[in-house]
């Protein structure tokens, strides 16, 4: 492994010395976003260090047609009957341990992106909500939840995370029992 990490190094931090704190994040365990402009080897990066560490990789390109589907799976239409909101995962975002996520240029937060389960369309920020939405519906702590969507604050992190009265009930089932 210390000969793929050098030649990591050596590769991608030569030309991207701002990058070194990635390799240093990744090897203390915690978590990385790197936000920049196109064509500065982000996802290139992100995909040596899933091969170097062997760890699970996703990547698509977000266009303005993008879905959650996309990102997060499909809606089980099992669970569906039965009254749960489940998705599923396999092979995509959630599923990860590393991801690139690169946007086309005619994708920005101002952009509207189809619905396909209701056929109107919703801002491109939309992913976020849905993001931290999934994650939060899964048990992820609200302090990780933070620091994945990069947020300073928590209260930030609560802004982006919708609990309906599903989620509530599911959470008193689970503590209490039925």
């Amino acid at each position: 492994m210390h000969k793929q990490i050098n030649q990591l190094r050596a590769s991608l931090m030569a030309q991207f010395p701002e990058r070194k704190d990635s390799l240093a994040a990744v090897l203390a365990g915690e978590h990385v976003l790197l936000i920049g402009t196109p064509g500065t080897a982000k996802s290139t990066l992100v995909r040596c260090l899933a091969q170097v560490f062997g760890g699970s990789y996703f990547e698509r390109l977000l266009t303005k047609f993008s879905t959650p589907e996309e990102l997060f799976g499909p809606i089980s239409l099992q669970a569906l009957a039965q009254d749960r909101f489940v998705r599923i995962t396999a092979g995509k975002l959630p599923e990860t341990e590393f991801a690139a996520l690169p946007a086309s240029s005619a994708s920005s937060t101002g952009v509207v992106v189809p619905r396909s389960e209701t056929g109107k369309t919703m801002p491109f920020q939309s992913l976020r909500h849905s993001f931290g939405t999934e994650c939060a519906r899964r048990g992820v702590p609200v302090m990780t939840l933070r620091d994945l969507m990069g947020h300073a604050y928590a209260s930030m992190t609560q802004r982006y995370v919708t609990v309906t009265s599903a989620d509530k009930r599911s959470a008193i089932e689970r503590t209490f029992g039925q």
